[in-house]
C-alpha cells in the first residue's frame, strides 16, 4: 500500500532541528517535503544529524523578495515554520492550509527574538535543574530532548489537523511551545495535592537512580541497571542475589523505597556487594531465570551493533553520490497495510526544482470540531508510563479515553501523583479479565471503541483475547496499538521493559556521564517519547481509516 501521506505537500521554512524533525516524520509517512532555505542552508544543516532528519526531502534556496516564495508556500498542504517564528513576513495561511510552529520560549515576549536554543529552553522549563549529576547544580542533557519532542508533536498535530481537514475542509494552526513540553518532561506528574501523596522519594534525583531497586550497580566486570520499582520485582531481585533475608528485615520493610538514610545506605551496600561478586553475563542469566528486570549498560556503538537493534530492524542504509553508505535510524513503528518512504540522503541546499502548480482544495464547508479527536474512543489497557502517557495525550486531543485495569489497580498506582498525572483526562473502569463476566464487560467496551492500546508481554494478548485478530474480529475497523518495549528481538521480546533499562541499553547513560560514571536521567525520556510516538502512529492510523475505513495493527 502507498504511504499514508501520499499526495500531501509539506513546506519547511528556515528549519531548525525541531522543524526538520517534524518534516522527517511527515516525509517518512509519505509526504512530499520541500525545504525553503537561505543561502548556505538552514540551521538544521549545522548538525551531523542533518543526514537523518533531512532525508528524502527537496531543497530550494530563496532570497528575500523572490517571487517564487509566496506561490511555493501557498502550494503546500502543511507549512512548518522554523526558527521559533509563528508567521512568515508577507504571507498568510489560506483557509485549507495547516501551519505548524514551535516557539522555544513559549509566550515570553522578552525572549521571542532570540534564536532557538535547546540549552536555554531546557533551563527555562526545569529540565536542566531536574537532570542529576555528580556535582551540585544543573546539568545539561546531551540529547536534544525538546527539539526532538517538539518536532514529533508538530508532526502529530499536523496529521491530526489533516484528519480534521478531511472531515471539514478547514485547515488550522498547530502550536507546540517548547516550554510546555519541558514542563511535561520535567514534571510529568501532577505536582501538588492536599490529598494524594507524591511518588515515594529517597532524597531527589541522583545520578545513579531513584531508589535502591531502580539504579545502576557495578558488577565484577562492568555496570548493570535494575528496574525493580515495586515490591514484587524487588523481592525477586533479593532472591536472585541470594539475599532473601533482606525481604524480612524490618529495616527494609518499605523497600524498594527506604526513607531512613542510614538504612537506605546499608541496603544499597548489601546489594552492591552482591553485584560485585559476579560478572554481568552471570547476572543476566540469573535475573532472566528469576524474572528480574535488569540489563547491562552499553555504549552507543555497542547498542547499534546489538541484536536488539538488528532484530528489530532499527537501522536502514541510504546511499548517495560521493557519500557511500550511511546508516540511518529506521521508522520506529509499524502500521499494518501501510508502507513508508524508503531511506534516502538529503539534497544539498537549492538542488531541487519543485513544481509550483498544484490543485487547490475547496473552501471549508463544515465547522471545526471542538477537538481534533472528538468522537474517537480509546481503550487504554496499559500501565506505568509509556502507554498511559499516550492515553493522556490522546485525551488532550479530544478522544474519549477509558483506562481499563484490574480490580487491584495497575502496577504504577504506587506512584501516587505521578500515576494521576499520566492518567489525567481519562475515565476508568476495573475489570477482572480472568473471569467470564469480566471478559464480557470488556468485549462490550471493545464493541464501542475505535482504538485499543496495550503493552502486554508476548502470549498474554492471545491468552486474554486482546490480540489484533481477536479484537478486529469483534470490532472490524478497530485500530490496535501494541506498545512493545523490546520489540520483536528474540531474546528480549518476552522480558518486561522499563525506561531505566532502555537508557542503559541505548548508550544514553554513558553519553550523559562516562563509562566510569554513568548517569541515569530522572526524566523518563524513553517512556515519554514512547508514549508520544504511539500517539503519532495512532493519529496516522486514524487518518488512514478516514480514507479507506480499514483498521490497523500498530507496533
Amino acid at each position: 500500500m502507498a504511504p499514508a501521506l501520499t499526495g500531501i505537500r509539506v513546506v519547511e521554512y528556515h528549519a531548525g532541528v525541531a522543524a526538520a524533525t517534524a518534516g522527517l516524520f511527515l516525509r517518512d509517512a509519505g509526504a512530499e517535503v520541500i525545504k525553503i532555505e537561505p543561502p548556505g542552508g538552514d540551521a538544521s544543516r549545522r548538525e551531523p544529524g542533518d543526514r537523518q532528519w533531512n532525508r528524502g526531502k527537496q531543497s530550494v534556496v530563496l532570497l528575500p523578495g523572490d517571487g517564487r516564495l509566496g506561490p511555493l508556500l501557498s502550494s503546500a498542504d502543511v507549512v512548518i515554520i522554523g526558527g521559533g517564528a509563528r508567521s512568515i513576513e508577507g504571507w498568510q495561511r489560506e483557509p485549507q492550509q495547516v501551519v505548524c510552529y514551535a516557539p522555544p520560549y513559549g509566550e515570553l515576549a522578552a525572549l521571542a527574538a532570540l534564536p532557538e536554543s535547546e540549552a536555554l529552553a531546557a533551563a527555562l522549563s526545569g529540565i536542566l535543574g531536574g537532570t542529576a549529576a555528580y556535582r551540585s547544580g544543573p546539568a545539561y542533557n546531551t540529547i536534544p530532548t525538546l527539539s526532538f519532542s517538539a518536532g514529533l508533536m508538530m508532526a502529530t498535530g499536523a496529521i491530526a489537523a489533516l484528519l480534521v481537514r478531511k472531515k471539514t475542509g478547514a485547515g488550522q494552526e498547530v502550536g507546540v511551545p517548547w516550554t510546555a513540553l519541558g514542563a511535561y518532561f520535567s514534571g510529568y506528574q501532577a505536582s501538588e495535592s492536599d490529598r494524594i501523596p507524591t511518588m515515594p522519594s529517597t532524597g531527589g534525583a541522583a545520578p545513579d537512580g531513584l531508589s535502591v531497586g531502580w539504579r545502576v550497580y557495578r558488577a565484577a566486570d562492568g555496570w548493570m541497571g535494575v528496574a525493580c520499582a515495586n515490591p514484587v520485582f524487588f523481592q525477586r531481585l533479593c532472591i536472585a542475589l541470594e539475599q532473601p533475608e533482606i525481604i524480612s528485615d524490618p529495616r527494609f520493610q518499605t523497600a524498594p523505597f527506604v526513607f531512613n538514610p542510614a538504612d537506605r545506605d546499608e541496603l544499597q551496600r548489601l546489594i552492591g556487594e552482591a553485584f560485585a561478586s559476579r560478572s554481568r553475563a552471570e547476572w543476566v542469566r540469573t535475573f532472566e531465570e528469576n524474572g528480574v528486570p535488569a540489563s547491562t549498560l552499553l555504549t552507543r556503538e555497542q547498542f547499534l551493533a546489538s541484536d536488539l537493534v538488528r532484530e528489530n530492524h532499527l537501522t536502514v542504509t541510504a546511499t548517495g553520490p560521493g557519500t557511500g553508505a550511511v546508516n540511518q535510524v529506521a521508522v520506529p513503528y509499524s502500521i499494518s497495510g501501510c508502507d513508508f518512504a524508503p531511506p534516502s540522503l538529503p539534497p544539498g541546499p537549492g538542488e531541487s526544482n519543485p513544481t509550483l502548480d498544484r490543485p487547490r482544495l475547496p473552501a471549508a464547508a463544515d465547522p471545526l470540531p471542538a477537538h481534533p479527536l472528538a468522537g474517537i474512543r480509546v481503550l487504554d489497557f496499559t500501565g506505568f508510563l509509556a502507554g498511559p502517557t499516550a492515553g493522556r495525550i490522546l485525551a488532550e486531543l479530544g478522544a474519549d479515553v477509558i483506562k481499563v485495569e484490574p480490580p487491584e489497580g495497575e502496577g504504577f498506582r504506587v506512584g501516587g501523583l505521578s500515576c494521576v498525572g499520566v492518567n489525567l483526562g481519562k475515565k476508568g473502569v476495573a475489570i477482572d479479565q480472568a473471569l467470564p463476566e469480566g471478559r464480557e464487560v470488556r468485549d462490550r467496551l471493545i464493541l464501542s471503541a475505535d482504538v485499543v492500546m496495550h503493552a502486554l508481554l508476548p502470549g498474554a494478548p492471545e491468552r486474554l483475547g486482546l490480540d489484533y485478530p481477536a479484537v478486529e474480529a469483534l470490532r472490524p475497523g478497530i485500530i490496535h496499538c501494541w506498545i512493545r518495549g523490546f520489540g520483536i528481538a528474540g531474546q528480549w521480546r518476552a522480558r518486561p521493559s522499563f525506561d531505566l533499562l532502555l537508557q542503559a541499553l541505548s548508550g544514553q547513560m554513558f553519553a550523559l556521564g562516562s563509562e566510569e560514571q554513568p548517569i541515569y536521567s530522572s526524566i523518563p525520556m524513553a517512556d515519554l517519547f514512547g508514549g508520544m510516538l504511539s500517539v503519532h502512529a495512532i493519529v496516522l492510523a486514524c487518518y488512514l481509516r478516514e480514507t479507506d475505513g480499514q483498521g490497523r495493527a500498530i507496533e
